[in-house]
This record gives structure tokens, C-alpha cells and sequence, in this order.
């Protein structure tokens, strides 16, 4: 079978994460499903008042596949660096609030994908939605943090060569893949790590982080 490609240089560009217009409130049906197809992104909501919690996550359509080999990693230091602090908040102010209101967030990439997903208690559930929101729309990217995230990943790269597990995954996905986006470590490499700059992470954000093509998931006891 065909494997999917690299998106082309001279892709259409993508709108911005807020250039989208609002939409109504989600049906409350509680335990169905609600599908809402919305202008270019799929909203899935099941309402279930059984705990007093939410849990949501955003998918985009791109992840790893949409970074050159040479900046391998890129999609997820992109993906990380969104939720160490917004334009209005530092990255410890950002955390110290998440945790007042019970709240986790993290990202994961894959290499068709990249989400963001969390938890919080439902009291708190508009407050929360407001920071992932402002963390989307407009992520610091402050150089600190970007050097500070950078030597996190590289450690983590290394801490993997004392794992044979790791090792053999690699290896296996490298050889089963060869030169095609699937076949390269999402983490990137110490190499690729250092030919990536901030204003390389700024640039992938403007071109593929979009609501085109998205799905928003929510589950619990949401207002």
C-alpha cells in the first residue's frame, strides 16, 4: 500500500487556530454521542454527569511527517513548547493555575498527528478551556524555555540508550520504514536537535497549527 507523503512545500496555507468562527453549545443528551461537523473541524461531545470531571483533547491532522529529516523533532518540541506558558502568563504562573484547578494537560506526536489532551475538575472546566485557548493562540515560545526544553528532550534521548527495549524499537522502526517519516524518531536525534532554532518552532506552529481538518473530543460533566 501507499504510504502517505510529506506534505508538499508549496501546500495551501493553513488558516490560524483562531481565525475560525464561534459555534453554539454542544446538545446534553447525556451517554450519546454528539457528532457536529463544523467549518473545516469535527466536534465529538459526550455529556456524562456520573463524575464531577472533564476530560478533552484536540487531534490535528499533522505531526512528524510534516518536519524535514534534518529537523527531526520539530513537530514535538513544537507541541511541548505550546504549553510552557502563554504571551500573558509565564510557564510557572501558566502551571501553578492548571494545578489550582485540578487540572493535566500534556501533548502528544505521532507522525500523521498531534494532540493535546487533559483532565480537570467539571467546576473549573470554563477556566481551563479559556487557558488551553490562550495556550494555542498565543504561546510565549521564550528562548529560556526553548534551550531549557531542547537539553530536557536531548536527556531523555540518551536515558533511552540504557533501555533495550527503545533500542530495539528504534532499530526495528528504522529498518521497516527506511527513509519515510514513520522510520524516524519522533523525539529527533541529538544532531537534528541542534539544527532546530526557536524561529524554526515558530514558523511550523504558523504552517500547520490550524483548526482545518481538527477534531475536538470532550467527555464528562461539562457546562
Amino acid at each position: 500500500a501507499d504510504l502517505p507523503s510529506i506534505p508538499p512545500k508549496d501546500a495551501e496555507p493553513l488558516p490560524a487556530v483562531g481565525a475560525r468562527p464561534l459555534v453554539g453549545s454542544p446538545a446534553m443528551s447525556s451517554g450519546q454521542l454528539q457528532r457536529s461537523d463544523m467549518d473545516g473541524w469535527t466536534r465529538l461531545v459526550v455529556h456524562d454527569p456520573a463524575l464531577p470531571m472533564v476530560w478533552f483533547q484536540l487531534g490535528l491532522s499533522i505531526g512528524s511527517r510534516a518536519e524535514s529529516p534534518e529537523q527531526a523533532g520539530l513537530a514535538n518540541l513544537t507541541a511541548d513548547l505550546l504549553l510552557r506558558g502563554t504571551q500573558k502568563l509565564e510557564r510557572e504562573t501558566f502551571e501553578e493555575i492548571l494545578e489550582g484547578y485540578g487540572a493535566s494537560i500534556g501533548a502528544g506526536v505521532g507522525p500523521d498527528s498531534i494532540t493535546i489532551s487533559g483532565s480537570c475538575l467539571s467546576e473549573h472546566w470554563p477556566k481551563v478551556a479559556s487557558l488551553v485557548v490562550e495556550a494555542l493562540s498565543s504561546p510565549a515560545f521564550g528562548e529560556e524555555e526553548f534551550a531549557s526544553l531542547v537539553d530536557e528532550i536531548k536527556a531523555d534521548i540518551i536515558e533511552e540508550r540504557n533501555s533495550d527495549r527503545s533500542i530495539g524499537r528504534r532499530f526495528y522502526d528504522e529498518e521497516l520504514w527506511g527513509n519515510h517519516p514513520y522510520g524516524r524518531p519522533v523525539l529527533g536525534t541529538l544532531k537534528s536537535l541542534d539544527r532546530i532554532s526557536l524561529a524554526d518552532v515558530k514558523k511550523f506552529y504558523a504552517d500547520w497549527f490550524s483548526t482545518q481538518d481538527a477534531v475536538v473530543g470532550l467527555l464528562g460533566n461539562f457546562d
